[in-house]
């Protein structure tokens, strides 16, 4: 959901592949969650649980894969699920999340990018402006939720979704704070645990 709604991601792929890893000259078999291509870049990205995580052999086996990963060019990060549920953006990707579904047409949208242009606008205030202008024709509030699930439009997840919510143009070159949790594994490995 973060990845599929992070105006920096241009590409999902869910459990991409599967690699063998040497950790300690025993194999094992890493299939990461999903890749991602953000600015242009692919990363690798794996989630686990707090409780799995808190373990040495899970910690030194995402370390050994960041690596491997690593020595192929792309950015390998974990997610922890305390990371993601204490970020307060969560619940508010969650909120927009809910209008995944398509509900606008192609005249919304644009009048939508239209009215917002390359300023800073609250939904409020784009929903003042279009009503002013197209009367009961005008997108609602639900349809600019949509709008920002589907990327049409850049919202600010840093503050509560509502009337009051920013929304942008989606401007590949200003785009906002990633949505993804980043947390290298071997910046994680206590002494003794190194890979």
């Amino acid at each position: 959901m973060l990845a599929e709604l992070d105006p920096n991601v241009t590409a999902v792929a869910a459990q991409p592949v599967t690699m063998w890893i040497d950790l300690d000259g025993d194999l094992f078999k890493a299939t990461p969650d999903f890749a991602v291509l953000v600015n242009g870049k692919g990363e690798i990205h794996e989630g686990k649980a707090d409780r799995a995580y808190a373990k040495t052999k899970v910690r030194r086996r995402l370390a050994a894969t960041a690596r491997h990963v690593e020595g192929s060019g792309w950015k390998y990060n974990v997610a922890i699920t305390g990371d993601i549920l204490n970020d307060p953006r969560f619940e508010r990707v969650q909120d927009v999340w809910r209008r995944f579904r398509p509900n606008f047409d192609r005249l919304h949208e644009i009048a939508v990018i239209d009215a917002v242009g390359t300023a800073e606008v609250s939904i409020a205030d784009t929903l003042h402006r279009l009503r002013s202008s197209m009367g009961a024709d005008a997108p609602t509030f639900e349809q600019i939720l949509s709008l920002a699930a589907n990327k049409r439009v850049f919202i600010d997840y840093e503050a509560p979704i509502g009337p009051a919510s920013i929304n942008r143009y989606p401007d590949p070159a200003a785009l906002p704070r990633s949505l993804l949790p980043r947390r290298h594994p071997a910046s994680d490995l206590q002494p003794g645990e190194a890979i």
